[in-house]
């Protein structure tokens, strides 16, 4: 457990939104980061209904694509943890879909890997993949027999670089 936290830190991993926006207002630090190198905006993507909490983050201007020291962004948590309410504020507020964590992990493969479904169709509406990406996803989700997840993929138009492609 890491030892030192500020106290944003400690309202945003216990999801009080009031408090986490008077902090805010208050003129707390956003940059300051845990001992993994993870932001308040990472620690709120890791709570369960806690997007309240990442929507008051973004609109303090929080660094949506931060990385952490294992090049995990706030997204990469939220699509792990099956948070879908801040995975879908994040990618709203321009979180990239295609970084990768050190890896070699995207948003939709963690997604794809635990059957999110909201996630991977939020992802999927961004309209950008890359085409190993989206494969290895369609075959660990079908692996895993998340079957909703394999037919979003399937059914849905998207763009892979650059060009406009349907896997129907």
């Amino acid at each position: 457990l890491e030892k030192q936290k500020t106290m944003l830190m400690n309202a945003v991993e216990r999801r009080h939104v009031s408090i986490t926006q008077k902090l805010l207002r208050f003129g707390c630090d956003l940059s300051i980061t845990s001992l993994k190198g993870r932001s308040v905006l990472h620690l709120a993507s890791m709570q369960p209904a806690n997007g309240g909490v990442v929507a008051a983050l973004l609109r303090a201007r929080a660094q949506v694509n931060s990385i952490d020291h294992d090049g995990w962004t706030p997204l990469h948590l939220a699509c792990k943890f099956g948070h879908s309410d801040s995975a879908l504020r994040l990618l709203d507020h321009g979180a990239d879909p295609l970084l990768r964590t050190n890896s070699g992990e995207t948003a939709l493969l963690l997604a794809s890997t635990q059957g999110f479904t909201e996630i991977v169709a939020g992802l999927l509406d961004e309209k950008v993949c890359e085409k190993e990406d989206l494969v290895l996803a369609l075959q660990i989700a079908s692996d895993a027999g998340f079957y909703k997840v394999v037919k979003l993929i399937v059914m849905e138009p998207f763009v892979i670089e650059g060009e406009h492609n349907n896997l129907k």
